[in-house]
């Protein structure tokens, strides 16, 4: 493990600073060396300056995560060397961002019990209700316990890119044995009366002995539960939690990511903000907000939720590259390729951050470099979904359907629960046809995400193409109140109108399609034509002739302009037109030419 020191200057008023800290490091990490078969090695050392002289341990811990990033080391140690008066520690540890605070004035003996106290929390070890053990919160002794050996045995395992899980499976199913049978001990001790006589506590303002301490236990097996989405259980390991110290913020946040992932997402938002009150510079609470509001459609205020927290955290690369997936569903592709490869900038090697840069590249229609980045995404991480999903999209987009839908079932596979996988799953069958299935996957994809408006919409195709329209109508009307604003969308919905003989709002939806996406041909055909249905022909014109200028070889669109010149008096126009259709295949209809060859011959014997 590479540790980087960092020292105020307080510290360095004492000439030996530096043989100070690395000899302190030294000692404190050699049990946990000895237990874990581990090397602690020191990266280097740099000047830092806390917030304030006075500032509370656990918040120059917070201060510096937001503000520094690591420079390839494992662990950052950072020294105060001022006195800390009047605190109920001296040391503290950020478990998932491997960051260790530690007060060691230069008057002061050196704190090794109490940082491998902390540098134990870095691997998996939690207070207990020991007198004998380093791990005892309020006087740490020198050895771990043996239930805390087991943990820091298992934790070596860990890992410190701050997007994965900290753990691997493997460790977490011996840490989360190892965190039950702690829980246990813990409950079984307040039973039996805490304190005991050996252990040192404090007392809260009603003389009642504090026990908050010990909720540690209960929220690192809640973190466990959660990484192996047991959600349920997640819940109840920080009821048990709350029970011991019910301010606990971090607790909270983990409740609220269960409720999110359980489909709960608007109880997981109520519980961000209501720790927002309190907290309302909490980057990873902001982050998490962020995710359950994109998860309810709602992108804007997740796109500023993302923003607080990276304006908080400028170095949060899972912040960033989120706000770029927000900014890529909103169509913004120059800020979504902006923030995620700042995110891979901050953490190159982060796989769904590749992933997501590989889809904008597939919206770029760059499709070598897009599917160069998801193939290293999916190296680089197995068990992720996500470069599945985007190599169908490729795969699609270059007419191989077949290919397409494998990789989106390889996705599926992965993670039943990915929404976009289905989605895509269900886009690719219904283009080949295959309506009823891609039903199926939209309805899935909405049972996952009910504010997914792009499935919404493509279910209310489904619908409509079983004439369903009643029903079709009000998904894809649904769709459009959730934001999205598809061309094809509006289309669909005046093709419908035309099957129910509402002409007038067939028109109107025909003119919204065309007008969101100049681009549409069959938009521009569509109004057109219903313009010429209701005979006016002077009108029609203009949206036939733009679709003329995208398809100048359309015979069927130079026949419909041939009727409309006939209709608005321009015969010679007409004429033109209806012999290029006979030049493109079409058969025109017989008295239509008679009508037309009899208007020309009026017209001093053009013909």
């Amino acid at each position: 493990m590479t540790v980087k020191i960092l020292t105020d200057s307080a510290f360095r008023q004492d000439p030996a600073w530096r043989m100070k800290a690395e000899s302190c490091l030294r000692a404190a990490a050699s049990e946990i060396e000895r237990i874990a078969d581990l090397r602690f090695e020191i990266a280097g050392h740099a000047l830092w300056a806390p917030p304030s002289e006075t500032v509370a341990v656990e918040t120059a811990a917070r201060d510096l995560d937001n503000r520094l990033a690591k420079d390839g080391e494992d662990i950052l140690l950072a020294i105060l060397g001022y006195e800390r008066f009047g605190q109920t520690f001296y040391g503290y540890a950020l478990f998932q961002e491997a960051i260790v605070v530690l007060t060691y004035p230069p008057s002061a003996p050196p704190p090794v019990r109490t940082l491998r106290h902390e540098l134990g929390h870095l691997f998996g070890a939690v207070h207990v209700p020991l007198s004998d053990s380093v791990m005892n919160y309020f006087v740490p002794q020198s050895r771990f316990d043996d239930l805390n050996a087991r943990a820091v045995a298992a934790g070596r395992a860990r890992t410190f890119n701050r997007v994965e899980p900290v753990f691997p499976r493997r460790a977490r199913l011996e840490l989360a044995s190892v965190y039950e049978e702690i829980c246990r001990f813990v409950q079984a001790e307040i039973a039996s009366g805490l304190p005991r006589t050996a252990f040192k506590s404090l007392a809260d303002e009603k003389g009642r002995p504090d026990m908050s301490f010990l909720d540690d236990a209960f929220i690192a097996l809640a973190q466990i539960r959660l990484d192996e989405k047991e959600y349920s259980r997640v819940l109840e390991s920080c009821d048990e939690a709350l029970k011991l110290n019910p301010g606990n913020w971090d607790t909270r946040n983990l409740v609220g990511i269960a409720l999110r992932r359980m489909g709960r997402v608007d109880e997981a938002i109520a519980q961000y903000r209501e720790i927002l009150k309190a907290n309302p510079d909490f980057p990873r609470v902001l982050y998490n907000l962020g995710i359950a509001l994109a998860k309810n459609g709602d992108l804007a205020s997740a796109k500023g939720a993302y923003g607080r927290a990276i304006g908080l955290k400028p170095n949060m690369a899972e912040a960033r590259n989120n706000l770029g997936e927000v900014s890529l569903r909103l169509g913004d592709l120059a800020a979504s390729e902006r923030e995620i490869r700042e995110a891979l900038r901050i953490q190159p090697h982060f796989p769904l951050a590749m992933s997501n840069l590989a889809e904008v590249h597939f919206r770029k229609k760059e499709f070598g470099a897009a599917a160069e980045l998801a193939a290293k995404a999916g190296e680089l991480d197995p068990a992720l979904p996500d470069p599945w999903n985007v190599l169908g999209n490729i795969r699609r987009q270059e007419g191989r359907p077949e290919e397409a839908v494998a990789a989106y079932e390889k996705a599926l596979s992965l993670d039943r629960r990915h929404e976009k996988a289905h989605y895509n799953l269900g886009v690719c069958l219904f283009e080949m046809g295959r309506a009823d299935e891609a039903e199926l996957h939209f309805v899935t994809a909405l049972d996952i995400q009910p504010a997914f408006a792009e499935a919404r919409a493509n279910y209310g195709y489904c619908l409509l193409r079983r004439k369903r329209l009643d029903e079709g109508i009000r998904e894809v009307e649904e769709a459009l109140s959730q934001g999205y604003a598809s061309a094809r969308a509006f289309l669909n919905l005046s093709l419908a109108y035309v099957q129910k003989g509402d002409f007038g709002r067939a028109v109107a939806e025909a003119r919204r399609a065309a007008e969101r996406d100049p681009s549409l041909k069959d938009a521009w055909v569509q109004w057109g034509s219903l313009l010429l249905h209701e005979g006016r022909a002077d009108d029609a014109l203009q949206p036939f002739l733009k679709a003329a200028a995208m398809a100048p070889d359309d015979g069927p669109l130079a026949n419909n302009l041939a009727v409309c010149y006939f209709r608005a008096g321009d015969f010679r126009k007409a004429w033109e037109y209806a012999l290029k259709a006979q030049d493109l295949g079409v058969v025109l209809h017989p008295d239509f030419l008679a009508a037309l060859k009899a208007k020309l011959e009026r017209k001093a014997g053009w013909l």
